[in-house]
C-alpha cells in the first residue's frame, strides 16, 4: 500500500468518525429539543386547567389572557 493511499484512508477514516459525532450530537440535541417542548405543553395545559376552575368568568378570561 503506498503512503498516498494510506493518507487517503486515514483522512476519510477522521472525516466518517466527525460525521458520525455530528449526527450524535444532532440527535442529542433534538431529543432535547423535543423534550422541552412536551414539558412546555404540559405546562401550559396544567395552567388553562386551573383556570377553568374558577366560577367567574371574569376570572377565567382574566386567568386566560394571562396564560404564555
Amino acid at each position: 500500500m503506498s503512503r498516498n493511499t494510506a493518507l487517503r484512508l486515514l483522512l476519510a477514516a477522521i472525516c466518517a468518525v466527525a460525521v458520525l459525532l455530528g449526527f450524535g450530537q444532532l440527535v442529542q440535541l433534538s431529543v432535547e429539543q423535543g423534550d422541552r417542548r412536551r414539558a412546555a405543553t404540559r405546562e401550559r395545559q396544567a395552567a388553562a386547567w386551573r383556570c377553568a376552575l374558577p366560577a367567574a368568568s371574569l376570572e377565567r378570561s382574566d386567568c386566560r389572557a394571562a396564560l404564555p
